[in-house]
């Protein structure tokens, strides 16, 4: 079985590094649709010769949009399987899923506490705290009939459900990305993306990108860290 990720990007040139080398760790194919970067994420791609392409959204973070995108990429790469992620997203591929037309993951967001943010960028290891949000659908057999609704994909066929890990480390970003992030957000909502569909961003916000820990699941202190420590030495650290 092989598999096609695919995610866009805006401006992730912390991550970008460590989802490469983790595709490459697990035989994974990689593609980009880079929403017009200007950190430095565009040339990066080009550098490591990811095969990619770069669209406008009008300097809106519009899932619709990026998800058509996505979409018609994936009609003309026509792939075997799909991964479909965030350049901030790692997940704990099962061995076996051939017999399933879909995976469903059990997703987990971490979250900034007042984590000093070092240098030598590793989240891996310098965010404990998550919120366990369920099961998502992110891995799956291609078919045109796949639809896409912000994170909710509905996929026809047989679904796979275990304890396979997914983690999104979005929201221990910087405030100013995530407050740029919010900005391009309002935008798309201003112009008739569903408003549910980015709703955290304004949580977040709300909060100054600060969580409590009691409210969190530390994860170091589950049976889940050596799985997200292996996540860790895939992406290079």
């Amino acid at each position: 079985m092989s598999i096609t990720a695919i995610m866009s990007t805006y401006n992730e040139m912390n991550f970008l590094p460590l989802k490469i080398k983790w595709c490459k760790s697990n035989n994974i194919d990689l593609y980009v649709c880079d929403n017009m970067s200007t950190d430095g994420t565009w040339e990066l791609l080009q550098k490591e010769n990811i095969p990619s392409h770069q669209f406008s959204t009008d300097d809106m973070f519009s899932e619709t949009l990026i998800q058509n995108e996505i979409k018609n990429v994936l009609v003309k790469l026509n792939p075997e399987w799909v991964l479909y992620m965030g350049c901030d997203m790692f997940f704990d591929i099962p061995k076996d899923y051939n017999e399933y037309d879909y995976v469903s993951f059990y997703y987990y967001s971490f979250k900034h506490t007042g984590e000093e943010r070092k240098v030598s960028f590793n989240p891996f290891n310098t965010y404990h705290y998550a919120c366990a949000s369920g099961w998502i659908n992110f891995l799956f057999r291609w078919s045109e009939n796949v639809k896409f609704n912000a994170d909710e994909l509905i996929i026809p066929g047989k679904g796979m459900h275990n304890k396979t890990l997914a983690l999104n480390y979005g929201d221990v970003k910087p405030i100013e990305e995530r407050e740029e992030t919010k900005k391009r957000k309002q935008k798309a909502w201003d112009n008739g993306d569903i408003v549910a569909w980015g709703s955290h961003y304004l949580t977040g916000s709300s909060i100054g990108w600060m969580w409590d820990k009691s409210t969190l699941v530390d994860m170091s202190l589950t049976p889940h860290w050596e799985t997200i420590q292996r996540m860790a030495r895939e992406s290079g650290l």
